[in-house]
């Protein structure tokens, strides 16, 4: 965020460009708006709210791409998700790692789904507990 704020202010540009940022974040766009002009985007989504724009990004994927394409498609989008959240130390390494088997091999576009809910369950129960 304060990359865009700086990048803005030196180069006195209208607009920045987000790139890579936003893989594995869909919403990351929305929320640098935002951040640079309240009201203009949206806030950082909870971990329940990000759970449902992965899903629908992947349900969106299928219904654009068809089942098997869709699928392989949402492959490297869900893995950088999980990828952000090993980042941001919500998962292990080693708990990354059996997420991705658990995900990304399968071809059940229905297991697929229901994986990510209970990933982001398990990340808001921990969340809870910790509290």
């Amino acid at each position: 965020m304060a990359d865009a704020r700086a990048m803005l202010a030196q180069s006195q540009a209208d607009g920045v460009m987000i790139g890579r940022g936003a893989y594995g974040r869909p919403w990351w766009p929305g929320v640098i708006a935002n951040q640079l002009d309240a009201g203009s985007g949206i806030e950082e989504p909870s971990l329940h709210t990000e759970m449902t724009i992965v899903v629908r990004h992947h349900q969106e994927m299928l219904e654009n791409y068809g089942a098997e394409l869709g699928n392989r498609t949402a492959r490297k989008h869900i893995g950088w998700t999980i990828g952000r959240l090993e980042e941001r130390k919500l998962l292990s390494s080693q708990s990354a790692a059996l997420w991705r088997q658990r995900i990304l091999t399968s071809r059940d576009n229905n297991h697929v789904a229901n994986s990510i809910v209970q990933l982001y369950g398990s990340l808001e129960a921990h969340e809870a507990e910790a509290a």
